[in-house]
């Protein structure tokens, strides 16, 4: 069986995984990296197969890489709950300082080999290859090479390793489509009042911050596809958010639709200055925010966005934006400071 994260051919690996966990006795993963929200949401699992016998991790780039202080503190508590729950068994969380890429996973007699690293991305919401081994020989070839992984000098117990902290560059100059919007007045008023939209990228892979992994759109006479500028992004808000007092207020476009417009401005702080945007709400129940045509279009606030995860050094261009991704950065929501209906301050 192949697992790919797309329904019509295997689903989700991390299905297929937790389900085989609740039984499992024996559990070897060895991943290149991983994602904080993956080993979060597991470690309960995770202790669970060590206190029935034997849980061990190892993951090969991360001690040249680095860790943000979000990754070694999730690695760090897994660690712990593992050597806890099987003392004296072998489990724990590994590190190989000598550089390894595999993606291995093996649990009680059952051995899956593919492309997936231990994350949300790898096990759940991009496309990968990861299948389930049947031949006896590979098996076994496999079992000898995790034995070999394992044993090996270079691979060595989370606690025996310092691991370098990635830091952050400084913020980005202001882009040159920043800088047409630079607002040199005071602002129009007090806040009085703020919200926070939480940004779903998982739920959320190709759309919303990650419009770039859209097919993208047809264009000419032979309909060719053309792909979706990288910063175009649009910010899309829950039923619950959208019926927060304090959101950007939009009308019906028309008697027995649902699609919605409105239109406001933010004031976005660079480096001390203000850059002001046009920016409109639309689609169904008004629940997408994004800059307006008048403004440069998605990209301008793309640019904003993204600017800041890429300065940061948690995104390179053509990356998709992940929980893991928001965390290593150090928040997973906008947040909008209402000075009035169509004047907000926008903080990312």
């Amino acid at each position: 069986m192949l697992f790919t994260n797309d329904i019509k051919h295997g689903g989700e690996f991390k299905k297929q995984f937790v389900s085989r966990l609740h039984a499992a006795g024996d559990l070897t993963v060895a991943a290149g990296y991983f994602g904080t929200k993956l080993v979060e949401d597991l470690t309960p699992k995770l202790t669970a197969v060590a206190l029935r016998g034997r849980c061990r991790l190892l993951f090969g780039m991360v001690f040249h890489g680095g860790l943000t202080p979000d990754q070694k503190k999730a690695l760090v508590a897994l660690d712990t709950k593992l050597r806890q729950a099987s003392a004296g068994k072998g489990s724990g969380v590994f590190i190989s300082v000598k550089p390894y890429h595999g993606k291995i996973y093996q649990i009680d007699d059952d051995i899956f080999l593919g492309s997936s690293n231990f994350s949300m991305e790898g096990f759940k919401t991009r496309w990968e290859a990861t299948s389930a081994l049947t031949d006896p020989t590979v098996k076994s070839a496999t079992r000898k090479y995790l034995n070999f992984l394992f044993s090996e000098k270079t691979t060595v117990a989370l606690s025996q390793v310092k691991l370098i902290r990635k830091k952050r560059t400084a913020p980005p100059k202001p882009s040159r489509y920043l800088n047409d919007y630079r607002y040199n007045q005071p602002l129009p008023g007090a806040v009085i009042g703020s919200m926070d939209i939480k940004l779903r990228v998982d739920v959320q892979p190709a759309s919303s911050l990650n419009l770039y992994f859209e097919p993208g759109r047809k264009t000419g006479r032979t309909g060719t596809y053309k792909p979706r500028p990288w910063y175009e992004v649009e910010v899309t808000a829950r039923a619950k958010e959208i019926k927060n007092p304090l959101y950007p207020p939009s009308n019906l476009i028309k008697k027995g639709s649902k699609s919605r417009r409105g239109w406001f401005y933010v004031y976005i702080q660079e480096n001390g200055i203000y850059y002001r945007l046009k920016m409109e709400v639309c689609s169904a129940g008004g629940k997408a925010i994004m800059s307006s045509r008048e403004s440069g279009g998605r990209e301008t606030l793309g640019r904003f966005i993204k600017g800041r995860l890429e300065a940061a050094g948690v995104l390179q261009r053509g990356g998709l934006i992940t929980s893991d991704t928001l965390a290593a950065y150090g928040r997973d929501s906008i947040t909008l400071q209402k000075i009035d209906d169509k004047n907000y301050i926008l903080e990312f």
